[in-house]
């Protein structure tokens, strides 16, 4: 039996977003499923398709699966492109996550220069 790869996950909760009248315990055992897989997870390039797809843009996927996933990609590649992404995403949601998005933006210009 193959395994269940993190696409197949996101599949499943944008399918989910499609659905109406699903439940809150569906939606959490989806992301708990994702953040499980995902803490196995050793393949960035799995994890770039997931980022590959803009879901931080269309707001698709629960703020905290787009966070770990950046998180567990950036562990892996830093990349200007994938870090100036990230912080405009953390960007969306207000002052909690101004901080950080600002350091991961330092981190590109140190590097530019």
């Amino acid at each position: 039996m193959s395994r269940t790869t993190l696409m197949d996950i996101v599949q499943s909760i944008l399918n989910l977003r499609i659905e109406k009248n699903t439940s809150e315990e569906m939606w959490e055992m989806l992301q708990n499923r994702y953040i499980n897989e995902l803490t196995k997870c050793t393949d960035s390039d799995e994890l770039r398709q997931i980022l590959s797809l803009n879901l931080d843009k269309l707001m698709d996927l629960p703020i905290d699966v787009v966070i770990q996933t950046y998180e567990k990609y950036l562990t892996y590649e830093r990349d200007a492109r994938t870090i100036r992404s990230y912080a405009t995403y953390l960007l969306l949601f207000g002052p909690d996550w101004d901080e950080y998005a600002q350091t991961l933006l330092n981190e590109i210009d140190e590097h530019s220069h």
